[in-house]
């Protein structure tokens, strides 16, 4: 997807923030349930959360940035 956002194509962004809203699931799923490893977990779910508002960024600034 890095790829494609380079290339310029459009829904790149969407797709990333789409694939990692499950990449979340499965971080949290895994830290409920695997005490042991934790830790990776949460790393897997800030990372998502890094992806998803990155890809939100564009969005977030055309509505409160400012007004042209």
């Amino acid at each position: 997807l890095a790829i494609a956002l380079r290339l310029g194509w459009r829904k790149a962004g969407f797709w990333a923030a789409v694939l990692a809203l499950g990449w979340f699931s499965h971080g949290v799923m895994s830290a409920w349930s695997h005490p042991e490893t934790r830790w990776l977990a949460l790393i897997e779910i800030v990372l998502a959360l890094l992806v998803i508002f990155s890809a939100s960024l564009p969005g977030l600034r055309a509505r409160f940035g400012p007004r042209r």
